[in-house]
């Protein structure tokens, strides 16, 4: 019974001992940890200023702020959010569309953006499947691509779905004032859009309001839908040949036109008094396109408009 009560009690004074020397070194750990939040809170509480926020970090011994390293960590921490965060794209499965997503995905996934797409029928109704796979991933914006009819019901159904309050990037078939009866004045807020001209026909800038004004005194009233974007580009094109026949000459033939309109740069309607409705065109001996620009554009008051 002896040894027994000494091995115990050999055991408890080991015990204590070892409680005892982790609690002081905890002990002399923590006073370190207090003296420099103490300093911390003390040298940093009489540093804040708004000189800390507004100024760039100044040499040794010089006054200054912090403004580089914040807009660095902001930028950073932005970047990466970005970056890890799931893009969804809703497709048609017909060919503009598609032709669209060939386009869009590759460039998405090289600069590092994870894509989900999901794709629909032309003419579809209901997007219940499409949606709940966004909600299910996460995705934290949505680009559709096909018409305005398409993304409406689209939109509309997602709050059911478990998607809200995230940006709905919509082609430019959809970029439409038709869309808005469809989801409501209400919830286009997270609506962006594209334009692939300066202005919307129904804009009340100036060279929109004299285009109109043209077009309603050689037309008359336009109708429902009149001028359109084609109508825009027609008209803007048309200036651009123009230049494009005055440089080749007297002696026109298709080589001189070519060959004159290969020169254009920045070429626009009002350089031979027409109103620029369109973009300037450059076009170039690889480039005939002329323009590869698009507008972005938000719904307000009710339409379309293109801001910048």
């Amino acid at each position: 019974m002896s040894d027994v009560t000494n091995r115990y009690r050999r055991r408890l004074f080991v015990n204590r001992f070892n409680l005892a020397m982790s609690l002081a070194t905890m002990a002399f750990g923590m006073v370190f940890l207090f003296w420099i939040l103490f300093v911390l809170f003390k040298n940093g509480f009489e540093a804040l200023s708004p000189t800390l926020f507004t100024e760039m970090t100044p040499p040794p011994g010089s006054s200054g702020g912090l403004l580089n390293a914040i807009y660095g960590s902001v930028l950073i921490v932005a970047t990466a959010t970005l970056i890890s965060t799931p893009i969804g794209i809703l497709a048609g499965t017909y060919a503009f569309p598609q032709a669209n997503l060939k386009e869009i995905q590759p460039r998405l996934v090289k600069r590092g953006v994870e894509v989900v797409v999901e794709q629909f029928d032309a003419a579809a109704r209901d997007y219940t499947a499409q949606l709940v796979s966004f909600a299910r991933q996460r995705v934290q914006a949505i680009v559709i691509l096909g018409s305005f009819t398409e993304a409406g019901f689209a939109i509309k159904q997602a709050p059911e779905k478990g998607i809200a309050n995230i940006p709905w990037i919509l082609d430019g078939s959809a970029t439409n004032d038709a869309i808005v009866p469809i989801i409501g004045a209400e919830n286009t807020g997270n609506l962006w859009g594209y334009f692939n001209a300066l202005y919307f026909p129904t804009q009340t800038d100036a060279p929109m309001v004299n285009f109109l004004r043209i077009w309603t005194a050689k037309y008359g009233q336009p109708p429902q839908g009149r001028p359109n974007l084609y109508d825009m580009v027609g008209y803007g094109c048309t200036y651009v040949l123009a230049q494009a026949i005055k440089g080749a000459g007297r002696n026109l033939t298709p080589d001189s036109l070519i060959a004159s309109w290969e020169k254009l740069k920045d070429a626009k309607p009002s350089d031979m008094g027409g109103y620029d409705v369109i973009f300037p065109e450059t076009v170039t001996a690889t480039e005939h396109a002329g323009n590869s620009k698009i507008a972005p554009s938000r719904v307000i008051d009710g339409k379309w408009k293109v801001v910048w």
